[in-house]
Parts: structure tokens; sequence; C-alpha cells
């Protein structure tokens, strides 16, 4: 699933709301407002963003030096891993405990 991303973006509400689907907006807290972020976001209604996801994402990201907001409906393990290690915080709706092998043979079909 493709990532949009919004690089330098200043963080406050109407830039957020400018940018975000309404869903994560609410996600941020205002202590976060004042800085200047990039933004990443699947959509709302995909399942788990993988690692590999990540990695893709990260790629097209030029300015790693600033912090990135990264939103979804839920991240694997190893998802959350790569934004922790990478100056990045993840926003999510649910937090399901999968490792990415699981999520991908659990949604391949492959009990």
């Amino acid at each position: 699933m493709k990532a949009s991303i919004k690089p330098e973006v200043p963080c406050n509400y109407e830039n957020l709301k400018k940018y975000l689907p309404a869903r994560y907006v609410s996600m941020v807290s205002k202590s976060y407002f004042g800085d200047t972020v990039n933004l990443v976001y699947f959509p709302i209604d995909k399942g788990a963003v993988t690692s590999g996801e990540i990695l893709k994402a990260q790629k097209k990201i030029e300015n790693t030096d600033i912090r990135t907001f990264y939103f979804a409906r839920c991240f694997t393990i190893e998802a959350a891993a790569l934004i922790a290690e990478s100056n990045g915080i993840a926003f999510h709706s649910h937090d399901y405990p999968w490792f990415d092998e699981n999520y991908n043979r659990i949604r391949g079909g492959n009990r």
C-alpha cells in the first residue's frame, strides 16, 4: 500500500487538518505544535503496515534530521521499531502485536 508523504510541514492544527485524514488529526498532541515534521500516512482502511512499507516510505524522505510522524490503523512490531529507530513517532488507532511474518502469512491465507 502506498504511503502519502508530506515533507517539512510546520506542525499545527490547520496544517494537520489540511494534510491528514480527519481521523488522524486528533491523534497528535498539542505538545508537538510548533515543530516542523515530515508526515507519512497510510489509508485508514489498510490493515497493518509492515516494515517493508516503512522502508519504502523512509527512502522518499529527504530531511531525516527532523522528526517524522507516521499514521496508520496499525503497525507491525518490526515497523514500529524502524520508526522509533529513525527519529519517528508512530500514531495508530489499533495496537495489535503482529510480527511481519505472521501478518503476511495470515493476510496471504496461509495459516
